[in-house]
């Protein structure tokens, strides 16, 4: 009789002992998956934070200088020193940025984005420059000729698909982080004990697992 009763004690508090630390050890796993997931999410909140700025302060510029450019081949000075001084505040807002946005770009996404952006910003100085030679011609009384506006548009035509291209390629990079921080995680020796309770659950009751599929 005695031996039941202790069969039965040590089998009560075997279950309570073990239970218990299987109940941490999924509770630490799932703990340190969900860090891991927050780490992710923040990685691709800054992402977008640095693709709205490029958005925002090149859009604006690129946008003044269309704006200027087309207020050149009028007779209304009053509408082109507007022009000029909202371009000027556009430019201060964009280098301002710049050399913040080259450093995230870089550590975040790849040296390949930097370069566009880069390619974006020449251009921009570029254009910058002609503008600013054709409005320093307004301004002495000489007429801008509709080619002179018609070579910049196109220039600026040119500069607007550089931006949406680093645009596109950017959304393409968050939705590939995106993918990558949902995808199903292959169950390994290595990261057996990183893995949620759910995942390891679903493995385990998986029909038919192969054993090349679990290194």
């Amino acid at each position: 009789m005695w031996t039941t009763i202790m069969t039965v004690l040590l089998s009560f508090i075997l279950t309570g002992v073990i239970g218990s630390s299987l109940l941490h050890a999924w509770q630490r796993r799932n703990w340190l998956e969900q860090q891991r997931l927050l780490d992710r999410e923040r990685e691709i909140n800054a992402l977008q934070e640095l693709f709205d700025d490029v958005a925002l302060f090149a859009g604006k510029r690129q946008y003044r200088m269309v704006r200027l450019l087309l207020n050149l081949g009028g007779k209304n000075k009053e509408s082109v020193n507007k022009c000029v001084e909202e371009y000027g505040e556009a430019v201060v807002a964009w280098n301002e940025r710049l050399n913040t946005l080259y450093a995230k770009t870089t550590i975040l996404t790849s040296w390949k984005n930097t370069k566009q952006l880069e390619e974006i910003q020449e251009t921009f100085v570029y254009i910058g420059h002609k503008i600013e030679k054709m409005t320093s011609d307004y301004s002495s009384g000489t007429k801008i000729t509709p080619e002179r506006i018609k070579k910049m548009s196109d220039a600026l035509s040119g500069l607007q698909g550089k931006i949406g291209k680093f645009h596109k390629g950017a959304l393409r990079f968050i939705n590939s982080k995106k993918e990558l921080m949902y995808k199903d995680v292959e169950l390994t020796e290595r990261n057996l004990y990183g893995l949620p309770t759910g995942k390891l659950f679903k493995a385990l009751f998986k029909p038919r697992v192969e054993r090349i599929d679990i290194i």
